[in-house]
Order: structure tokens, then C-alpha cells, then sequence
């Protein structure tokens, strides 16, 4: 009876062994989803611009915040999978040296369109490419009273996104972008000339 009790148990004990592997074996093989039309991310984000400023220099910023974005309807890019993203919210601060307290935050008055998720490769969902453009604001310390607004738009980009929302995806600044006096516009003060950053989920 002994004998008998303790292969039943070996027996059920190798069959849950087997089941589990299976079910993990299972699991790895599953690819993560694109998101969900509608679909929101709240993230965690480092930015570390280099911020040019006119008659002051140029200098190197460490700026920390939120990022919120939605995503869209699923739509085919030449047999990839995509999906339109919007920026709904982004704020980042920090202190940098020679300016002072500086912010950056979306200019939800002039909202742009083009933003997206991509799938490098057909069929496979990630590594996916994600395009985030948008129009900022910005303020220092440096400059007192006024307020900057982009001229041409704010467009980053990641092309080994591996989930949505992003989980530590290293995000780059396309192209410089220059910022005007919301009050007296047509001067360019402020450039950011380049950068990188990283975006996690919350």
C-alpha cells in the first residue's frame, strides 16, 4: 500500500511537472498584442535634451515626467500592422545648469496628427516602431515671463519597441525643433538641437 501510495504520488507529481513546462512552453511562445483601439499608457519619462538658447549658450538638460498616449484602429501599412497613436499629456522638469528650473509640457492647442505603432516585420507584432510628434511649450528660469511655443513639430522616435505601453524604450529626437515667443513670435530663442529619451510604463 506504502508502495503503491508513493508512485501514485511520483506519477502525479511528474504529470503536473510536464503540464507546467508545457504551459510555459506555451506562454513563450505567445508574442505580445498591439494595443487595443482606445487603449491608453501612462508612462514614466527621462529626457536629456541639449537645449541652445539664444545670447545664453547651450546647455545639457536632465528633465523628468509623465507621457500619457492612445491608441487607435488598427490599420495595414503595406501588409504591417499599425496603429495611429495620440499624445494625450506630456510635462517633464528639471533643474539645469545655467538656466534654472526648466519645463517642457504638450501644447494641447495645436494638436498633430502622424503619430504611430508599427511592426518592423509582418505577422510578428514586435519589435515595433513607434513615431510620436506633437507640438511643445516650454519655460525657465533663464528667461522670466515667457513662454516658448515649437515652431515646426516635436518628433521622436524608438524602433525596438518590444511592448505597448513602452517599457523602457529608448526614445530619439528626429530633428531639431525651434521655439518662438508665444508674445513675439517670429525670432527663433530656443532650439532643441538633440536627444535622447526613455520612456517606461507607471
Amino acid at each position: 500500500m506504502f508502495k503503491k501510495t508513493h508512485l501514485a504520488v511520483a506519477l502525479t507529481l511528474a504529470t503536473l511537472m510536464l503540464l507546467s513546462t508545457a504551459i510555459l512552453a506555451n506562454k513563450g511562445d505567445l508574442k505580445p498584442e498591439f494595443p487595443a483601439p482606445d487603449q491608453s499608457g501612462d508612462c514614466q519619462e527621462y529626457c536629456g535634451p541639449v537645449i541652445e538658447v539664444a545670447r545664453l549658450g547651450t546647455f545639457e538638460a536632465e528633465l523628468r515626467g509623465t507621457l500619457t498616449a492612445r491608441a487607435g484602429r488598427e490599420y495595414n501599412d503595406n501588409g504591417r500592422k499599425a496603429v495611429p497613436i495620440v499624445v494625450m499629456g506630456s510635462a517633464m522638469r528639471g533643474y539645469v545648469e545655467g538656466l534654472g528650473e526648466t519645463m517642457i509640457w504638450l501644447d494641447k492647442s495645436r494638436p498633430l496628427t502622424g503619430s504611430f505603432l508599427r511592426e518592423n516585420k509582418a505577422g510578428t507584432n514586435f519589435p515595433a516602431t513607434q513615431v510620436m510628434r506633437s507640438h511643445l511649450l516650454l519655460r525657465t528660469d533663464a528667461l522670466p515671463g515667457q513662454t516658448f511655443r515649437s515652431i515646426g513639430p516635436f518628433t521622436v522616435e524608438s524602433q525596438g519597441m518590444k511592448y505597448w505601453p513602452p517599457q523602457d524604450a529608448e526614445f530619439v529626437l528626429v530633428e531639431p525643433v525651434e521655439f518662438e515667443d508665444i508674445n513675439a513670435p517670429g525670432e527663433v530663442v530656443v532650439r532643441l538641437l538633440s536627444g535622447e529619451a526613455v520612456v517606461g510604463s507607471s
